[in-house]
């Protein structure tokens, strides 16, 4: 792959179903600086399944709802680690378009206000909920007490998206 300007070795590495570090470590890459015109080893076409996601990296030394960019970070992945859309993250902060720098603070979460607050939230039972619409697996999860990646295995699943009417087990 010939790096292309603007592409981040998360990017690339996300684009051919690898981890950032797999990437690296294919290509001798110390850190994640790479620059255009750069050529890079991706695997073929046999590869079958997709590298799971990132793990949830937090956001060290920011208030609870916010995100602090890191080197390699897209804003896809962050919305993704944080159980939003890309353009529910770029609304929630009046982003233009996908750009972000290192150090930028956002906001991923509302810390339970606003939105499918828990007195609003269509619940099913104790053991499961509904999930209403502006619902994201970051805020259902926070609001039953659960990391986005325990919801996941609870409900057996890899995918962050969720859809209203959709009910999901929270014990």
């Amino acid at each position: 792959y010939v790096v292309q300007s603007g592409d981040t070795l998360s990017q690339i590495a996300e684009r051919h179903g690898l981890r950032s570090a797999e990437l690296r470590e294919l290509n001798g890459l110390s850190g994640d600086s790479i620059r255009p015109g750069q050529r890079l080893r991706v695997p073929g076409a046999g590869r079958t399944a997709p590298a799971p996601p990132p793990a949830e990296r937090p956001a060290a030394a920011s208030p609870a709802g916010e995100y602090v960019v890191q080197s390699g970070d897209t804003l896809s992945q962050i919305a993704e680690r944080h159980g939003l859309r890309s353009a529910e993250l770029r609304e929630l902060n009046n982003l233009p378009g996908d750009s972000i720098r290192v150090g930028q603070r956002l906001k991923v979460g509302n810390g339970g206000a606003g939105r499918g607050t828990a007195s609003s939230a269509p619940s099913v039972g104790a053991d499961t909920y509904k999930v209403a619409a502006g619902d994201t697996m970051y805020s259902i999860a926070t609001r039953h007490g659960l990391t986005v990646d325990g919801l996941k295995a609870l409900n057996g699943r890899q995918s962050d998206i969720v859809r209203p009417g959709e009910v999901l087990r929270v014990r």
